[in-house]
């Protein structure tokens, strides 16, 4: 039986003992139910060193590792209770089976996650990831993509999840995710061959909701998207040069460009079949692989400078492009945030986090700019108090009903922590002091109070957790924090939650001494000592 220990300082709150053990018994037991399902998806069998898979050779090492990746890095990256055919367990660990390549990856992360305890495995971690690197970009430079290349898109994607676990330079994860969309473009152009739908997907203003295009006029957002401003040399001007040239699109997105405008639908209208979201079908491999590259693409642009707008498209376009494959449900579940595994309801918080960043990069903002920070401060409003209806999931055990309703308190987080970071944008010479921005501080820690102890959902609150960081002025406020993300350290072992912790503490000693901490938001330099 899992010993669970509570840390002191936790047991002084509010919150009793015996609820803090009782969440964090239920915690163990989630994930124990994920590891369980996750060693029933092949033919093999984990047992550590001696873990084996029929018809593969497997050092000890790579046993090791491959049992790792399964029992723990697959645990630590699943963190929404949804739909079983879309945990990303089951979509990821089937293709180790076929593919060496893939299986390069799966020793990777499974070298990374017991990187936690053992920096002795860096340099295993590191090779087989450079393997994979290799056999990826010698793949695609010899082959066609077509629509059957699942199994590369999960190596690709397992790399740049890789990357929390060991805190490498962001440009590698952008490099990686830039590959990916390249890849998830090319399914695009044969997915809407098939369903004949091309026009209605590309046509000028298809996704677009009247009340929201009369909100934010065409040219404001035009200005953003299709603005060149940025052309100096960069770490990141080599990085178009090593895509493959099989994945050139023969469709022209920069000339679909210039016809971007800001569209979005709050949280009920998100997840609904509107007569404006083409019905596409999508598999459940689909889903779960376009989601998983939509999360990892939002919060790491926030990483970036502005030399990254010439190698990576808009989120503007990008969720224009793709939510077509992100809205309509795959399956009839309890809650409609199950038929979405890396995000769940959170999923159009992040498409705001995602927009939110990419404004940052044009900071400071012209009079346009401001008016779209404007706007995506009115949508997380709104969706902040937004609400599920929880009698649509009452037949749930308790511990799964849980899982849903953190989802749903993670997208009012998320929600709130893009008002503040655009609170910034707009108001770059405000006091984090200010007591609309307190207000909405002391709101967002109830809510992260209401979070499980060992949540598995704190594997996607690194963004929100370190913005909101930046403007916590009580003591009390930040040695929750800080307890917080310590917990969810120990419970998905990524040292990308370090850095947060570093960072803050050089946020709070920088706000001590001259009150303004928060400005580290707009400090690209700063920020490089994140990684989310």
């Amino acid at each position: 039986m899992e010993i669970i220990q509570i840390n002191p300082i936790l047991k002084s709150n509010s919150v009793s003992l015996s609820k803090l053990e009782q969440e964090a018994a239920e915690d163990a037991r989630y994930r124990h139910l994920i590891i369980k399902s996750n060693e029933k998806l092949e033919i093999s069998s984990l047992n550590g060193c001696n873990t084996w898979i029929l018809g593969v050779h497997l050092t000890q090492k790579e046993a090791m590792f491959y049992d790792s990746f399964v029992k723990g890095f697959m645990v630590s990256v699943s963190p929404q209770f949804s739909h079983i055919s879309l945990q990303p367990s089951t979509v990821f660990i089937p293709h180790g089976v076929k593919q060496s390549l893939v299986r390069e990856a799966f020793y990777s992360c499974g070298a990374a996650f017991l990187c936690w305890n053992s920096n002795g495995l860096i340099g295993d971690a590191k090779q087989k990831g450079h393997n994979c690197t290799r056999m990826i970009y010698n793949f695609l430079e010899h082959n066609e993509i077509k629509n059957n290349e699942n199994w590369l898109l999960v190596a690709i994607l397992c790399l740049c999840l890789r990357e929390r676990y060991l805190e490498q330079d962001i440009s590698t994860t952008m490099f990686h995710l830039t590959t990916a969309l390249k890849i998830i473009r090319k399914w695009q152009e044969y997915k809407l061959q098939r369903y004949k739908v091309g026009k209605l997907l590309y046509k000028k203003n298809s996704f677009i909701d009247r009340d929201d295009e009369e909100l934010l006029p065409l040219d404001i957002e035009q200005a953003y998207v299709n603005d060149n401003i940025f052309d100096g040399s960069t770490e990141f001007e080599t990085m178009d040069t090593h895509i493959p040239g099989k994945l050139k699109s023969t469709y022209d997105y920069n000339t679909s460009e210039s016809e971007e405008i800001f569209s979005y639908q709050i949280s009920e209208q998100c997840f609904s079949n509107t007569s404006i979201i083409p019905k596409i079908e999508v598999t459940t491999n689909e889903r779960t692989l376009i989601e998983s590259f939509i999360y990892n693409y939002s919060i790491n642009l926030f990483l970036c400078d502005d030399s990254v707008i010439r190698f990576v498209a808009s989120p503007f376009k990008i969720f224009k492009e793709l939510k077509p494959f992100l809205i309509n449900p795959v399956y009839n579940c309890s809650d409609p945030s199950m038929n979405n595994p890396i995000m769940g309801a959170a999923l159009p918080a992040f498409e705001l986090v995602a927009k939110a960043n990419w404004l940052a990069l044009k900071y400071p903002l012209n009079e346009r700019g401001v008016a779209i920070a404007s706007q995506i401060q009115t949508h997380a409003k709104l969706l902040s108090c937004n609400t599920p209806h929880t009698s649509s999931f009452s037949n749930l055990p308790p511990y799964l009903q849980r899982r849903i309703k953190e989802s749903h308190h993670l997208k009012e987080i998320v929600s709130n922590c893009v008002w503040i970071f655009m609170e910034k944008l707009i108001h770059p010479e405000m006091s984090s002091t200010c007591t609309n921005i307190q207000n909405l501080v002391e709101s967002t820690i109830v809510l992260i109070e209401k979070l499980s102890l060992h949540s598995p959902i704190s594997v996607i609150c690194t963004w929100p957790f370190a913005i909101l960081g930046t403007v916590l002025i009580h003591v009390y406020q930040r040695e929750y924090l800080e307890l917080r993300i310590s917990e969810f350290d120990e419970a998905v072992r990524m040292k990308c939650l370090s850095t947060i912790t570093h960072f803050l503490s050089l946020v709070w000693e920088k706000h001590d001494q001259d009150g303004k901490g928060w400005d580290v938001l707009l400090d690209k330099h700063f920020l490089r000592q994140l990684f989310l």
